[in-house]
């Protein structure tokens, strides 16, 4: 083939590249050197690796949401274990009470994960005194209360039924003292209604001195969550007490 021949099939080739290049969108610098053949993948293989990326991206951004739903979900359930809204006919003390009995063995179930706890001697007896293992109480409405179940008290209740394990360093220990106890009988029943309180792990008694009791209590919680408790059950009163008796109850019979 002649020069001249040659250079023309060249330049044909040039040219045709060149209206194919700038169609799909290609540009080269002045000087550059520019293949005389177009395939296929030097078009399209970067606007399919941007696709491409572009998926995996969104990929990984719905895995991220959904594991906050999931983490937000687990926290408010965990948040909430302890809290439940029940029906009652009315804002009576015995609707109260039948409705935190009710609804005990509920908390119990989701704390431990299992039913089988409610079989233990323990636990049915505390669930009978359901009102002293409320931290509070209030009502959304006539006929719906909301019960805060105490962790401390649910979880020293478990831990002395051995349906967990035992932490030792969450106990705390004050002096209570219950004044105008004026007979045996008295001091009986305030014996009895102290060893059903869920925050109290342990009770001694220090004196008897005229009307007035001193206990030594071992509890799973601070002297708020105690006083709270007891606030609850209206057996107990808060009495002004002084530098030497800080925390003084009145028996309500």
């Amino acid at each position: 083939m002649c020069n001249g021949a040659l250079y023309k099939k060249i330049e044909q080739r040039h040219l045709a590249f060149q209206i194919h290049s700038q169609s799909a969108g290609i540009f080269y610098p002045k000087n550059a050197h520019k293949p005389d053949t177009m395939r296929f993948s030097d078009i399209y293989a970067p606007k399919w690796q941007e696709f491409a990326v572009a998926r995996i991206v969104l990929f990984v951004l719905s895995l991220c949401g959904l594991s906050l739903c999931a983490l937000n979900s687990f926290a408010q359930q965990a948040v909430d274990v302890y809290r439940v809204e029940a029906t009652v006919a009315n804002q009576s003390e015995a609707e109260r009470v039948a409705a935190a009995q009710a609804n005990m063995g509920k908390v119990i179930t989701l704390v431990l994960a299992d039913t089988a706890g409610l079989q233990h001697p323990l636990v049915q007896q505390a669930i009978k005194s359901a009102p002293n293992y409320l931290s509070k109480f209030s009502y959304s409405s006539e006929t719906a209360i909301v019960l805060n179940y105490s962790p401390q008290s649910i979880q020293t209740l478990l831990q002395q039924a051995q349906l967990i394990a035992t932490n030792a360093t969450t106990a705390q220990g004050v002096m209570l003292y219950v004044v105008e106890v004026n007979d045996f009988a008295t001091f009986k029943q305030v014996q009895a209604y102290l060893k059903t309180v869920g925050v109290i792990r342990s009770l001694t008694l220090i004196s008897v001195e005229k009307d007035v009791l001193q206990f030594n209590l071992l509890l799973d919680g601070d002297e708020q969550l105690l006083k709270t408790t007891l606030g609850v059950s209206n057996k107990l009163q808060l009495s002004a007490g002084d530098a030497q008796r800080p925390l003084s109850f009145r028996w309500q019979n």
